[in-house]
Parts: structure tokens; C-alpha cells; sequence
């Protein structure tokens, strides 16, 4: 149902996994992104919350880094194109990159 390359096709999200103390998303047939983050949250509107070292991150299906968080002490997962991120102590609340019209 979902187009061809579609990131956001439910029926192959991948799924958080823990290998060796990491963080990692696998579908039912394969690993999508290693094990290699301290933390993790479940994929919502294409993009996952992961922990590697003391940055967060977030990252498409693919395991592509699409918005850097550094400074952020604790981040939550996108919902309706927003997500909350506490950075020096303040709730602030971030624009999804990938739904964010772009002017030229």
C-alpha cells in the first residue's frame, strides 16, 4: 500500500533491539542499523530519537543522521511534526527536518 521506498511504511519500520548493551532497529528480515547507540526510541513519522555518547540524535530508517541535538539533556519522539527537547535546563520544542517547508 505504502509507495515504493516509502520510509514511513508501517508494515517495515524497524524495531528497537538490544545486542551487546547497544541500541539498534532490525526489521523481521534483517538489521536495518547496527547495534551501536547507547540509547533509543521507537521510530514516529520516520524518525527515531538515539543516544551515542552524550548526543542525541535522530535518524531516519536508513540509520541517516537527519537532526544533531547536542545539548540536549533529554528529547522525546516527534508527534504532529513537533518533538519536545529539554536543552540547558528549558523544554523547547524542535520542527521535524523532514516536514519543514524549505524556501530557496
Amino acid at each position: 500500500k505504502a509507495g515504493q521506498g516509502d520510509p514511513s511504511s508501517d508494515d517495515e519500520t524497524p524495531e528497537l533491539f538490544v545486542g551487546n548493551g547497544r541500541w539498534g532497529y532490525r526489521t523481521p528480515q534483517r538489521t536495518v542499523v547496527p547495534p551501536l547507540y547507547d540509547s533509543g526510541f521507537d521510530f514516529t513519522e520516520g524518525l527515531a530519537a538515539v543516544l551515542l555518547g552524550s548526543t542525541w540524535h535522530y535518524i531516519d530508517t536508513a540509520g541517516r543522521t537527519r537532526l544533531s541535538c547536542p545539548g540536549c539533556a533529554a528529547v522525546k519522539p516527534f508527534r504532529g511534526g513537533k518533538a519536545q527537547v529539554v536543552r540547558n535546563g528549558e523544554r523547547q520544542e524542535i520542527a521535524h527536518p523532514l516536514k519543514t517547508p524549505r524556501y530557496q
